[in-house]
C-alpha cells in the first residue's frame, strides 16, 4: 500500500482528533501534515479544542483513586437515571453557591447523567412536538443544534411552519444579540423552545442585564415557552458586571431549565458527566427528560461520580475559582498577542473563547489552512457553527427560511480560537503564525 505523503504523525494526530468538528480534521490534517514534513520534530500548536488541558483537582483525583481501590460494589454498580442523592445533592450546593438560579437549588430538581451533548438532545426529544420552533443564538455550538433538531423533527403539516431560527450575536455589541433586533426575531417567529449557551460558545459572549430584557417581555407574554440554558461556562466570567444567568432572573425563573457539567470549570472531561436543574413548575418535564435518558444511557458512570463530589464542595469551588483567574490571565495574554500580529479580537466576557478576525480578503477557511501549513497552528473557522454547507449545496443547519442559522458572509470572516493549552506554547504558535503572515 502506498504510503500518504502527507500523514501525520501518531502524536500529532493523538492531539488533533479530541474535541473540534469531524468535518474540520479531514479537511486540516493534509495541511498540518505538510508542516510537519518540513519542521521535522517541532510540535503543532492546536487552538481547536474546546477542552481545559489541566487535570481535575486534587481532592477529585485523591477520591478517584479510593474508589477504584477500594472497589466498594456500590460505587460501581447501576444508579437511579437520575444519579445519586449523595451527587445530586453536592450538585445542587454547587448550583446554589454559583447564584446561577433564582431559588434555592434542591436535589430533587436535579438530574444528574453522561455527556452534556447526550443530556441536551433527552431534553430536546422529551420536548418533541409537531409545529415547534426552536431559538439558537447565532453562531451557535453544534450540541446545541442537535438538541434543537431532536425537539422539532416530528412530521409537520404544509401550512405550519417548524424549525429553527437564529438570534444574531455580533462583534460590534460584544458577542451579544442587539435588543431591538432580539424583540423583533421573538415577536415574529414565536419560538416554543429557545436553548441558549450562556456564556457562549464559539464567542465567549453573554447575557448582562440589557440583552435579557427582551427575553423576559417575551417569556411572560408566552407562559408555556421554556429554556434550556447551556451554562457549561457559567464559572468562567471575567466580568460580573457584564454577566447573568437566565435562570437566576425572577421573572422568567419558572421556565428555564439549567444545564451543567464536570468537563469546564472541574476538567473532569473524560469522565462525562453532565447536571440537569428543573424549576419545581417543570417537573413534569424533569419525569419525561429522565425516561429519555432511561433509554438512551441507563445511569451516569457510577464511580466517577462519586469521584467528583468532594470537587463540588466549597473546597472545590475555591479550587475552580483560581483557575479561573489562570484563564483571565491566559485570555488578556492571547487577546495582546492576536492583536499584535494584526488578527483583530476583542476581550471576551466569558468561556475560553475567541473570535479572531481573518485578514481582509481571505476566509476564515483559507486562514485556517494557511495557519496549519505554515505555522503548524489549528484554529477552527467559524463555519462549523451553524453556516456550513453540504455536498448538495444545502445547509446543514437550517432556520426555517431554508437558509443557513448562520450566515455564512459573516462565518466566513472569522476563526475560533481556544485558549485552553499551555500559555508558553499558545504564544509560541501565534508567533509562528505572525512570522508566517508578514511572508505574504
Amino acid at each position: 500500500m502506498k504510503k500518504n505523503k502527507y500523514a501525520l504523525d501518531s502524536a500529532a494526530k493523538k492531539d488533533i482528533y479530541p474535541e473540534g468538528a469531524q468535518a474540520f480534521r479531514a479537511q486540516i490534517e493534509p495541511f498540518l501534515a505538510k508542516w510537519q514534513k518540513k519542521h521535522p520534530g517541532e510540535k503543532p500548536v492546536f487552538f481547536h479544542i474546546g477542552e481545559p488541558s489541566e487535570l481535575p483537582p486534587k481532592i477529585v483525583l485523591d477520591e478517584a483513586e479510593k474508589i477504584y481501590h477500594k472497589r466498594s460494589k456500590p460505587d460501581f454498580s447501576y444508579q437511579p437515571v437520575t444519579g445519586t442523592l449523595a451527587i445530586r445533592e453536592a450538585v445542587a450546593g454547587h448550583l446554589d453557591r454559583s447564584g446561577v438560579c433564582f431559588d434555592p437549588v434542591t436535589a430533587d430538581q436535579i438530574i444528574v447523567s453522561g455527556p452534556g451533548k447526550l443530556t441536551f438532545n433527552a431534553v430536546g426529544l422529551a420536548l418533541r412536538k409537531p409545529n415547534l420552533i426552536v431559538a439558537l443564538l447565532s453562531p451557535t455550538y453544534p450540541g446545541n443544534a442537535a438538541a434543537a433538531m431532536k425537539a422539532y423533527s416530528l412530521s409537520t403539516s404544509q401550512t405550519q411552519r417548524h424549525g429553527l431560527v437564529g438570534i444574531p450575536v455580533r462583534e460590534e455589541n460584544n458577542w451579544r444579540p442587539d435588543p431591538d433586533e432580539l424583540t423583533q426575531i421573538l415577536d415574529k417567529t414565536k419560538p416554543n423552545l429557545l436553548i441558549l449557551c450562556n456564556p457562549q460558545n464559539p464567542t465567549g459572549g453573554a447575557f448582562d442585564k440589557k440583552t435579557v430584557q427582551p427575553l423576559i417581555k417575551y417569556l411572560q407574554k408566552h407562559p408555556e415557552a421554556i429554556v434550556l440554558e447551556d451554562g457549561m461556562y457559567h464559572k468562567f466570567v471575567y466580568d460580573k458586571d457584564q454577566y447573568v444567568s437566565l435562570a437566576s432572573i425572577e421573572e422568567i425563573k419558572d421556565q428555564v431549565i439549567f444545564g451543567d457539567g464536570a468537563s469546564k470549570d472541574l476538567r473532569f472531561t473524560g469522565a462525562r458527566i453532565s447536571w440537569l436543574r428543573f424549576p419545581n413548575a417543570l417537573a413534569e418535564i424533569k419525569d419525561a427528560v429522565a425516561m429519555q435518558l432511561n433509554d438512551l444511557v441507563s445511569c451516569a458512570p457510577s464511580a466517577e461520580c462519586a469521584a467528583l463530589i468532594p470537587g463540588l464542595s466549597e473546597k472545590g469551588d475555591r479550587d475552580i475559582d483560581q483557575m479561573i483567574k489562570t484563564y483571565k490571565h491566559k485570555k488578556d495574554l492571547i487577546v495582546k498577542a492576536f492583536n499584535q500580529i494584526g488578527l483583530t479580537c476583542n476581550s471576551p466576557i466569558g468561556a475560553f473563547y475567541l473570535m479572531v478576525r481573518a485578514p481582509k480578503g481571505i476566509s476564515g477557511s483559507k486562514l485556517a489552512e494557511f495557519a496549519a501549513q505554515a505555522a503548524g497552528v489549528t484554529l477552527l473557522p467559524t463555519v462549523y457553527f451553524g453556516a456550513s454547507i453540504d455536498n448538495q449545496g444545502k445547509p446543514v443547519v437550517a432556520d426555517i427560511y431554508g437558509k443557513p442559522l448562520f450566515d455564512p458572509k459573516v462565518a466566513d470572516k472569522y476563526v475560533r480560537v481556544s485558549y485552553v493549552g499551555d500559555i508558553k506554547k499558545m504564544l509560541m504558535g501565534v508567533k509562528r503564525l505572525g512570522e508566517a503572515l508578514k511572508k505574504i
